[in-house]
């Protein structure tokens, strides 16, 4: 984009100048100077030398030369600012409906991204304490234990998030991988449940801490029955690391 816009700028600037001359150093003649590997507004200067160092305008070029250095540069730099800020206001401004395929969470005061998370719009109401404990219960002497277990016999799967033959063992026992948290996609604090299609072996640090900062940002001031509309993180598969 960059090397487009200053090009534009050098074929205007050459051609206010030189008139025709321009279309006897068309782009495909324009090659040997290596245009297709611009990188930067800067190179515009580099390879115009050499364009009219064959040219025999040299006393010319020699004058002109600093004014299309810089002209180039700024018409570029004034495109790049212009995208820069059109994208800035189209973020702020992005509905609440818009799926996202990521998640911006808090840890420690620094901002963390996952990927590969559809941010779903839920209703989130503050479960009544006496479900949520029997839930919670629930999942703490069985649930989470034959979850796991249910997990296990995928090996290939296992192996390619990188789980290790000492964690696909602990797997099969039942047992948590060391790093590592079962969690709840919609949490039980809200509506969700124990069922197995709700529940994601996740990576602990930073995965779970940062979904857990952000249910806790949403939750710590809503009362018993409160409902807020919330955007959601959703993993969408039994691993996530």
């Amino acid at each position: 984009m960059l090397a487009q816009e200053s090009y534009g700028a050098t074929k205007n600037f050459f051609t206010s100048r030189f008139g025709n001359l321009w279309d006897d150093f068309s782009r495909t003649k324009f090659a040997f100077a290596g245009l297709d590997d611009f990188h930067y507004a800067d190179d515009i200067g580099k390879h115009t030398t050499r364009l009219y160092q064959n040219t025999s305008e040299g006393a010319e070029y020699q004058r002109l030369r600093q004014k299309l250095y810089s002209e180039a540069g700024e018409q570029s730099g004034r495109k790049v600012s212009r995208e820069f800020s059109e994208e800035a206001v189209e973020n702020v401004s992005r509905d609440i409906s818009e799926p996202r395929s990521h998640f911006v969470g808090k840890l420690r005061g620094e901002d963390v991204t996952l990927y590969d998370i559809e941010m779903k719009k839920i209703n989130y109401v503050k479960r009544d304490r006496s479900v949520l404990k029997e839930l919670r219960n629930d999942f703490n002497k069985s649930v989470r234990k034959d979850f796991l277990k249910s997990i296990s016999s995928d090996i290939k799967n296992l192996k390619s998030h990188g789980l290790s033959e000492t964690d696909i063992q602990k797997l099969k026992d039942g047992l948590v991988p060391k790093g590592y948290q079962v969690h709840h996609e919609l949490p039980l604090d809200d509506s969700g449940t124990n069922d197995f299609s709700n529940l994601v072996l996740i990576k602990n640090d930073p995965y779970h801490k940062v979904i857990t900062n952000y249910q806790n940002s949403i939750a710590r001031t809503m009362k018993i029955g409160e409902s807020k509309e919330v955007l959601w993180p959703i993993i969408g598969k039994n691993i996530y690391n």
